[in-house]
Order: structure tokens, then C-alpha cells, then sequence
């Protein structure tokens, strides 16, 4: 391709631009690139305000159709709101803002509604599974309580008179053996049973069962022998049986299998040997121990039994009988005692899952405060004016309003199970009060605790397992004491806790539910006595105290965390670090670096938009850690609609000095100007000109984009009116309108970076911030962006733009400086970079297959310091010195081989921008150990020889630099070029494992001797103290968990010698037989079959 056609002022210049179509150009027009070049038009941007300063020609050499207006200028700065009605707007926005996150984001509202309300569920229920004392009542004595379908049995061996009195009254079908379905006064105290009419008397026949016993074990055997037996129902709906001619003992055994759980006791009338007449008997009764209260339910049917064989003829013996009535025991002191603490014990437990129910609430809290810092929407918010107050009276205002939601449904879930420690009496307005305190005091605590944390999910979890040990530990430990409370030592350390843990919220309230609690409990019990024993929950027996620390732990918590935050604020002018600042590194700084700090200092903070001067900021990790110089003395100034280029690799202090100066990090010294005007981060009104578009985020995930442009709007103080004219202007301007109503989470990042432009760019401020604010577009979508940031620049806004696109910052930067470990390397516009720091000319050129060789030798033979860059086919890129020729030369000799057919076609530029900012960039690799491992520098030693001091051209340097490589067809390519001569072509070259170099960087040379011993002492330090830590981390763990282990095996062991004692104590109980009242104490005659085993 010929280059024809270029400016004649560019020919003076010694500089040609041909026109090559790049792929995002392609992408955008959607014109195929040829190979050729094309016919793609090339737009200008004039950025006119940048002429005030001359360093070089001008840059601007990419833009956009020069047509298009400016905006209509329909912001006006005058009808913003100021004063008490800005903050006014501007807490309205910050609730409105808020709201829309929580109705969003579900994590936040299962974590401040679902979890607390379901855990407080659980603990209620859980509570009502107790045994309730006070709703038992007076128990009858009867075998009916047994239930219908149940069997007794009788059997009369004294054949005599009285015997057979008693067993016609015992089986009178009218009344029988109880007094179940006699009515009278006493029917209040029966059991609602059915009388029945009573059936005649049947007979069946069953198998015996043979019972032995073999390895203490039951084992049952049918035999072939069987019984008859008569019985019949009585009117009480159970059976009496009638045992003739059988041994009741051995009776019970063989038929045990039969009337398991049906059979709890009998009657028998045997006659007396001693005094044996008709008018004798010795009735006895049978009992089954399994029956708790079948002992004085047959003697009380025994009795009546008696009662009425002994009337007088003409009696109605149905009008007679004895009634047993079992009324519960009243609890004496001791006994009161022992279930006061048992209650105790129970209700720590509920009272505990309380805490850890509301301890949830603030955790969820803790995440959008998190949030907002990590996402930089905080620092956002500064620039706009809100106060530390403002910010955190808002977040703790909705905060209580959330949480008081849910101490509202907690009140209504504890009236509907209403539960006594809690609802009884004044107990709900009690556990309303300690609820909404106990959220007044934890919020403002984790509100402190928030600045410790770099991630939401890391604080959630760590503050909720702080609450939740809190609570149990002193919960614990303080019943505890209470079971040792008859030693002095115990019951002092008891009186003391109580009072000092109240300075733990998580104990204040779970003490004050147990108090209250208690205090019930007891109020319940003494009320049998008639006694009122019930305490206002609010005095200071109660939950007085609890109320009164709770209360001034959240004013002083909410204080704290006011004064933390305002310490971490920086103010507007510093004081420099004198020992921080006085080790800096004292490099030689280049011309143009060196005029714009004079020019600065001479012409003041009025001239220019932004004036920085002397900023500076060290980092420091520990008291024995290295610091780091992020920004290292800077000054630069920005006058009215210019765009300044700020460019660096990462870690070069970009967006450190982005960061302090829009107030989100204290520098260690020097200050900025803003329209003359310091930056003192306490005045609300500093941010208001400002457009911060941060590197990333500095958006709510939950907000619409929409949504999200009205909230930075109002936080301006714009009207209504203007706050929809700007938003709709923004959304097609950058093509977000389809986007408008989605919410920010679904955006991709591309889009993502396009709203924090709009947000940058909402209002027309003076000053634009842009931290790479391209990042993740696409090329259609970066056209785009520029094309905003163009057209804030011709409506006379300044911008401070940083980016990694060379290209970006050669369209639209008129001055660019370039940053080196904190330090400004160089400055001036884009043009005046390339001719002072660039290498020269790049010539590519397309030959003939033949002729590759030929041609490349003839152009480095012509031009002395020529080195090829690249070598592909018959493709070949030479990098040509400005020294070597002029333009005009080297045109006409490729034009001279071109007329020989030798050449195909041919392009010539000047070196790029990419070019210039990669040679700085080795600067930034190859100074860092020098600069933060010795001081070398400082002292005077020399520079090695591989790393760029200063701003030297990088084609000056005295060694050659050689560069090889293999391109993807396997062809060498390589080249070398010193300073003092022409290059020659060199045989590529590898090491002794056949790696060869990368063609992009000069190689390292090697750090001196001395600074490499010293970083290698001081690594080895570090790792033996990092080492030293772990371990002894570990070991204490280690013993804890032993302890702990130990304590526990030890629990384990006596909780299961007392289950085996108790359970060998039942079964010792259980196998006694039943036996005869008269012979022997032993009781359950279902067991009977094993009484040969006991024997």
C-alpha cells in the first residue's frame, strides 16, 4: 500500500499514519478488513481545551464525527438542593435504596424473617412438650381407670358363708366391684366411662402356655393341656374371671402370654387353718406393678366389697360404697427447690435458642454493610455528600425497622402458643422490650465489628459463631454455679458473673428469659397455695438491669462505631510521614516531569481544574514489615476539558491515587485541588463535582439500572424533573434502555461498566474520575463509552482516565502520564511520547517468495540501527531509528525496490504507544526488588545495567538487545540492534535447555549480590516466623481438643455407669414375681415365669 495522501504538517513532522483498518474498526462498521487496507473513514476528535499547554504536538489522533453537538445543557447546578433539604432527599434515597435491595435479594430476608420466627417456633413448641404440674387433677381409684376390655379375677377356696357373700357382692351384676357407675356428687371426679349393660356368664376354653427361663431370657411354649374358664362384663365395660380348682400363682404364669397390659389385678378369699369356721375368711388382693395405681384400686374395690356384704338385709347395696380420690402431692421446700432448678435447666436451653434466633437477624444485617464497601458503593456515597452520621442513622433506623418486624411476629407466635414465661401477664410487653433491646445493642456492636471484614460471607459466619459462643459460654457457666450454690466460693463467683456478663449483650438477653421464665415458673407454683408470688418483670429482680445495659450498650456501641468510622476518613491537607517519606527513593526525574511540577507550583491551584501536589501514600502491612511507596510524590494538574491520561501496570499507584482522591484512602502526604478549592474530605459538598466511575463495581446487584441512576441523582440533590431528563438521556447514550428495568446482578460486565459510566457522567460534573472504565466492553460498546467521554470533554469537563488500551488513550488523552512503582515517569501528549521515547519507524513489507532475503539485507544496509522485529514467510516488520533517514527517504527507496517488483506492497508508521508504555513497564519489573529490598538506590550504589532509571529512551541503552523466537509455522525469527551502529542479522541462539528468550521483553540482568542475600535473609525469616506461629496454633488447638476429648469420654463413661446401674435396678425391680401379699413383697406377677431363675 502506498503511503499517499498523508497531511503535509504530519510530512514536516517526519511522521506518516496510513490508515489500516483494525479489527474493532472492522467489528464497528461492519466493512470487512482487506488485505490492502481499506476505505474506512477516519474520524478526528479536536480537543481543543488541551492547547493551553504545550508539550509536544498535540495528541487526539482517533475520534468521532465532529457533528455532533454538545449536550443541551439541560442540567442546571442551581436548582440542586441544598441543606437540610439535601439530606433530607438524600436519606429518602438511601431507604429507598435499601428497600429495593431487601425485597430482592432473599438471602437477607430468609436470614432477618424465616430463620429467626422458624428457630423461635421450634423453642416454643419445644416448651410445651414439659410436664405442665398445674394442670393435674384429682385421680379416682379404680380398676376402670384401666380402660374398657381390661380383666380382674377372682377365686373363693374357703368355701364358707362370709366367702360366699363376699364373691356374690363381688360379681353383682348391677354395681360391681367398684364404684364407676354409681352417680352421685362425686361424679365430678370420675372418669367419663360408659356404663354397660352387664353380659351373662360364658365359658371358653385355652391352651397353657410352659414358661421357662434360659440365659435370663422369657422363653413360652404351648402345651397340650388346656383350661375352661367362666367370665363375664361387667357394667363398668372390663371382664372378672372366675379361677376355679387351679393354682392362682401358676395360673398367672401360664397364662401371662395372654392378658399382657390387660390384666392388672384380682381378688382371692382363702380359708384360715388357725381358725378355720364359717364366719372366717382372708381375702387378699393381687396387684400388677406394671399398673401404677392398681394396688390401691383393688384394695379399694376389696373394700367396697366388704362394705356391702356386711349391710343389713333390705339395704340397697348400690347406694354404698367407698370412694378413693388421689390428689396431687403440693411440693414442700426442698422439693420446690429441686424443680425450681430443673426448671431452670429446660428453660436455658429455650432461652439459648432464642438468642440464636435473633442473633441472625443482625448477621443478615452485617452483609449489605459489607457489601456496600466491597462494591465501593460507600465510597460513592461520600463523594455525594453523606455524613458519617447521615449514613449510619439511616442503616441503624431501617435496621430496627426490619428487626422490629420480626420481634412483632415473634410476639404474635408466643400469643398463639401462649406460652407462660412469656405471655403471661406482663411477661409479652417484658419479651417484646428485651427483644427490641437486645437488637439496639448487637446491631451498632457488629456495625464495628463490619470493619474488620473484606467479604460478606466471612463476617456472617464469623459474628454469628461470636454470638452464639457468647450466649452459651456465659449462659452456661453461670448455671453452672448455680448447682453448686451451697458453696460460699460458688454462690460469690455466682452473685459477681451475673451482674459483670451483662456487659455481653448475647447474655443480657438470655438471662433475662430465663429470669422471667423462672419467675413464672415459681408464681405457678406457690399459686396452689394461693400464694401471689409473681414479680414485674420490669423490676431489677428481673429484667431491670438486663434493660438498662442492653439500652446503653446500643448507644455506645452506635458512638464507637461513629468514631471509628470517622478516624478511618482522610481530612484535606496532611502532614507528611517524615520517617516514611524521608526513605523514599531519590531517583534523577525526567524534563517534562520536572516543568509540570514548576509549572504547577509557580502558576497555583487556581489555573487548573485539579491540582495535585506532593501526593503521596505508604502502605504498611505490620511493625516489622517492609513499606511500599503505592504513590510516591506525585504532581500533575488538569486544566478545564482536558483529558489526562494516568497509565500504568498494575501496581503502579493508579488506583491508589484514584482512591484518595475521592476520599476512600488517607494519604501519608501532600494534598489536591479542586477549582482552587483543597480537597477536605469533611465538606459534603467537595463530591458533588466530582464523576467517580471506579475500576469495578460501584453498584447495588438489587437495583434496576434505572433505579440505580434516580438513587445517584437524588443523592446529587437533582429535582424529579431533571432526575428523567438525565436518566433517559444516559440510557441512549450508551445504549442501556433495553436494560433500563433489569436488575444489576443480570447484567453482563460489559453492560455492568456502562452503567458506572452513566453514573460518572450523571450531571455534568467539572471533574470525571474513570478507573479503566472500558474494561470487559465490547468494541462496539467501547466506541460507544469513548464517544461519551469525547463529548464530556467539548462540553468543557475535565477527565482523569486510566486504562490498559493504548489505543484508548491515544483517542482520547491529549496529555498522558505514564506511573513507575508510585512515580511519574514521564508526561506530555500522546504525539510527544512517541517522538521522544519511541523507537522509531515500523516498516512492514510484503515481498515476492524469492526475494524475502534479498530485499530485507538491502533495507538494513541502507539504514543504519535497522533490526527486523518479526520475520513470518515472505512477511517481514523492521523497526527503523529516527536517526537512521527521514520519512521521505524511506519512502522513496521502498519505492525505488518497489518499481523491481520485489516489494508486493508495503505499510509504514510510527512507533505505537504500546511500544513506548512497554519499555516502562520492564521498568516497573526490574526496579521493584531494587526499591523495596535495599537501599542501594538511596545510598548511591549504581543501577544495574538491565533495569531503565529514569526516563532514558529505551533504543539509548549501551548493551545490544537481541530478540529470537519461533513463529507458529516453526520459521526463526530474530534481531538485534544497539545504539552505536546498524544491526546485523544473528544466528538464533538458546540456552543450554533450548528455551529461548521472549522476543516482547529485554531480558533481566541480575539483581546485585548483595540486595539478593539480603532478600533471601529476610524471606527466611518470615517463613521461620510464619512457621513458628502455625505451630504453636496448632499445638494449642491440639491440647484443646484433647482436653475437650477427655472431659467428654469422661462424661460419656459416668453417664453410662449410671444408665447401667439404673437399668439393673429396674430389671432386679421388674423380675419380681407376684406373690401373695402376706408371703412376700415381690410385685408384677407378669414376671412371675421367671421366679425359678431368681430362686
Amino acid at each position: 500500500m502506498k503511503a499517499d495522501g498523508h497531511k503535509e504538517g504530519e510530512e514536516e513532522m517526519g511522521i506518516i499514519n496510513p490508515v489500516v483498518t483494525t479489527k474493532d474498526e472492522t467489528m464497528v462498521s461492519g466493512v470487512p478488513a482487506s488485505r490492502g487496507g481499506s476505505n474506512f473513514r477516519q474520524e478526528k476528535i479536536l480537543f481543543s481545551p488541551a492547547a493551553k499547554i504545550q508539550y509536544g504536538p498535540n495528541g487526539g489522533n482517533l475520534g468521532y464525527d465532529n457533528a455532533e453537538t454538545s449536550s443541551s445543557g439541560s442540567v442546571d447546578s442551581s436548582l440542586r438542593r441544598k441543606g437540610l433539604t439535601l439530606h433530607l432527599v438524600q436519606v429518602g434515597a438511601l431507604l429507598t435504596k435499601r428497600f429495593h435491595h431487601y425485597r430482592r435479594n432473599w438471602r437477607i430476608l430468609v436470614s432477618s424473617l424465616a430463620l429467626p420466627l422458624i428457630c423461635l417456633t421450634i423453642a416454643l413448641y419445644v416448651s410445651t412438650l414439659r410436664v405442665n404440674e398445674g394442670d393435674m387433677k384429682p385421680l379416682t381409684l379404680d380398676p376402670s381407670i384401666y380402660g374398657p376390655g381390661t380383666y380382674s379375677f377372682y377365686q373363693d377356696s374357703s368355701k364358707n358363708t362370709m366367702s360366699a357373700s363376699f364373691t356374690d357382692t363381688l360379681t353383682d351384676r348391677d354395681f360391681g366391684y367398684g364404684t364407676t357407675c354409681r352417680r352421685t356428687w362425686e361424679d365430678e371426679y370420675f372418669r367419663n366411662n360408659t356404663c354397660v349393660a352387664p353380659s351373662p356368664w360364658l365359658n371358653f376354653t385355652k391352651p397353657y402356655w410352659m414358661v421357662t427361663c434360659q440365659n435370663a431370657r422369657q422363653t413360652y411354649r404351648k402345651m397340650p393341656t388346656s383350661y375352661t374358664m367362666q367370665e363375664y362384663r361387667t357394667a363398668s365395660d372390663d371382664y372378672l374371671q372366675h379361677v376355679e380348682n387351679s393354682n392362682v400363682a401358676s395360673y398367672l404364669l401360664r397364662t401371662f402370654r395372654d392378658y399382657i397390659d390387660k390384666r392388672f389385678g384380682g381378688f382371692t378369699f382363702e380359708r384360715n387353718e388357725e381358725n378355720f369356721n364359717s364366719k372366717t375368711t382372708e381375702p387378699y388382693v393381687w396387684f400388677n406393678s406394671k399398673g401404677y395405681h392398681s394396688l390401691p384400686s383393688f384394695f379399694n374395690s376389696m373394700s367396697n366389697t366388704i362394705l356391702r356384704a356386711q349391710l343389713y338385709q333390705g339395704k340397697n347395696k348400690s347406694e354404698y360404697g367407698i370412694t378413693a380420690i388421689n390428689h396431687p402431692i403440693k411440693l414442700g421446700k426442698a422439693a420446690l427447690s429441686v424443680k425450681n432448678l430443673e426448671a431452670d435447666a429446660s428453660d436455658a436451653g429455650v432461652s439459648i435458642i432464642i438468642v440464636i434466633a435473633f442473633s441472625f437477624i443482625p448477621c443478615g444485617f452485617l452483609l449489605y454493610i459489607i457489601n456496600e464497601k466491597i462494591q465501593k458503593e460507600r465510597q460513592l456515597q461520600n463523594l455525594r455528600g453523606v455524613s458519617v452520621i447521615t449514613y449510619w442513622l439511616v442503616a441503624i433506623v431501617w435496621d430496627m425497622i426490619i428487626y422490629a418486624l420480626t420481634v412483632g411476629c415473634a410476639a404474635g407466635i408466643v400469643a398463639i402458643f401462649q406460652t407462660d414465661g412469656f405471655y403471661l401477664r406482663q411477661n409479652l410487653g417484658a419479651f417484646t422490650a428485651i427483644l427490641l433491646l437486645f437488637g439496639w445493642s448487637v446491631i451498632p456492636l457488629l456495625y464495628c465489628m463490619s470493619k474488620l471484614f473484606i467479604a460478606g460471607s466471612t463476617a456472617y459466619l464469623v459474628c454469628f459463631c461470636t454470638n452464639l459462643f457468647l450466649a452459651l459460654s456465659t449462659v452456661i457457666s453461670l448455671l453452672v454455679m448455680q448447682l453448686f450454690t451451697d458453696s460460699r466460693a460458688a454462690h460469690r463467683a455466682y452473685e459477681i458473673c451475673k451482674y459483670a456478663y451483662l456487659v455481653f449483650p448475647q447474655f443480657a438477653l438470655g438471662q433475662g428469659l430465663m429470669d422471667m421464665v423462672s419467675n413464672t415458673f415459681l408464681y405457678k407454683l406457690f399459686e396452689r397455695y394461693d400464694i401471689d408470688r409473681y414479680k414485674d418483670p420490669f423490676s431489677t429482680d428481673i429484667i431491670g438491669y438486663n434493660l438498662i445495659a442492653l439500652a446503653c450498650q446500643g448507644a455506645f456501641f452506635f458512638i464507637l462505631n461513629l468514631i471509628l468510622d470517622v478516624m478511618r476518613r482522610p481530612r484535606a491537607k496532611l502532614r507528611s510521614d517524615r520517617e516514611l517519606l524521608r526513605s523514599a527513593v531519590v531517583s534523577s526525574e525526567d524534563d517534562d516531569v520536572a516543568r509540570e511540577r514548576e509549572r504547577v507550583q509557580a502558576r497555583g491551584k487556581t489555573d487548573d481544574m485539579l491540582v495535585v501536589q506532593g501526593l503521596s501514600k505508604v502502605y504498611k502491612k505490620g511493625p516489622w514489615a517492609r513499606s511500599k511507596r503505592a504513590v510516591d510524590n506525585i504532581t500533575f494538574g488538569v486544566p478545564d476539558g482536558e483529558c489526562f491520561g494516568l497509565l500504568g501496570v498494575n501496581g503502579a499507584g493508579k488506583t491508589t491515587t484514584f482512591r484518595m482522591l475521592t476520599g476512600d484512602s488517607r494519604p501519608a502526604g501532600g494534598t489536591a485541588f479542586l477549582k482552587g478549592k483543597a480537597l477536605t474530605f469533611n465538606d459534603k459538598k467537595f463530591g458533588h463535582d466530582i464523576g467517580y466511575c471506579p475500576q469495578e463495581g460501584g453498584l447495588d446487584e438489587y437495583l434496576t439500572g434505572e433505579e440505580t441512576l434516580f438513587f445517584h441523582a437524588r443523592m446529587k440533590g437533582f429535582r424529579p424533573a431533571q432526575i428523567k431528563t438525565m436518566a433517559r438521556e444516559l440510557l441512549e447514550k450508551l445504549g442501556l434502555q433495553k436494560f433500563a428495568d433489569v436488575i444489576v446482578h443480570k447484567y453482563s460486565g460489559g453492560t455492568k461498566r456502562k452503567l458506572a459510566l452513566a453514573v460518572a457522567l450523571l450531571g455534568e460534573p467539572p471533574i470525571l474520575y474513570l478507573d479503566e472504565p472500558t474494561t470487559g466492553m465490547d468494541p462496539v460498546t467501547r466506541r460507544l463509552a469513548w464517544k461519551c467521554i469525547a463529548q464530556a470533554n467539548r462540553n468543557g469537563q475535565s477527565v482523569v482516565l486510566t486504562s490498559h488500551s493504548m489505543g484508548e488513550c491515544d483517542a482520547l488523552c491529549s496529555r498522558i502520564a505514564i506511573m513507575v512503582n508510585g512515580q511519574i515517569k514521564c508526561i506530555g501528549s500522546p504525539q510527544h511520547l512517541k517522538n521522544k521515547f519511541g523507537d522509531g519507524y515500523t516498516l512492514v513489507i510484503n515481498t515476492a517468495p524469492d526475494k524475502t532475503d534479498f530485499v530485507t539485507n538491502e533495507i538494513l544496509s541502507q539504514f543504519p540501527g535497522a533490526r527486523i522485529k518479526h520475520m513470518h514467510l515472505n512477511r517481514v516488520e523492521l523497526l527503523i531509528p529516527y536517526q537512521a533517514a527521514q520519512v521521505a527517504d524511506i519512502i522513496s527507496f521502498i519505492q525505488a525496490v518497489e518499481d523491481t517488483k520485489d516489494i508486493d506492497y508495503y505499510s509504514l508508521s510510527q512507533t505505537s504507544l504500546d511500544s513506548v508504555f512497554n519499555s516502562f513497564a520492564q521498568e516497573q519489573m526490574y526496579s521493584y526488588d531494587e526499591r523495596y529490598t535495599s537501599s542501594s538506590a538511596a545510598s548511591g550504589t549504581e543501577t544495574p545495567s538491565g533495569s531503565l532509571s529514569s526516563c532514558e529512551k529505551p533504543h539509548q541503552k549501551t548493551p545490544a538487545i537481541y530478540m529470537h523466537g519461533f513463529d507458529n509455522f516453526g520459521h526463526v525469527h530474530e534481531s538485534g540492534a544497539s545504539s552505536t551502529g546498524p544491526s546485523e542479522t544473528e544466528t538464533p541462539s538458546s540456552d543450554s535447555n533450548g528455551s529461548h528468550d521472549n522476543p516482547q521483553f529485554v531480558p533481566d540482568d541480575p539483581v546485585p549480590v548483595e540486595n539478593s542475600v539480603i532478600v533471601v535473609v529476610v524471606e527466611v525469616v518470615e517463613v521461620v516466623v510464619v512457621v513458628v506461629v502455625v505451630v504453636v496454633v496448632v499445638v494449642v488447638v491440639v491440647v484443646v481438643v484433647v482436653v475437650v476429648v477427655v472431659l467428654l469420654v469422661e462424661l460419656v463413661s459416668a453417664v453410662v455407669v449410671v444408665v447401667v446401674v439404673v437399668v439393673v435396678v429396674v430389671v432386679v425391680v421388674q423380675k419380681r414375681s407376684i406373690l401373695r401379699s402376706d408371703d412376700c413383697q415381690l410385685s408384677g406377677f407378669e414376671n412371675i415365669m421367671c421366679i425359678q431363675c431368681l430362686i
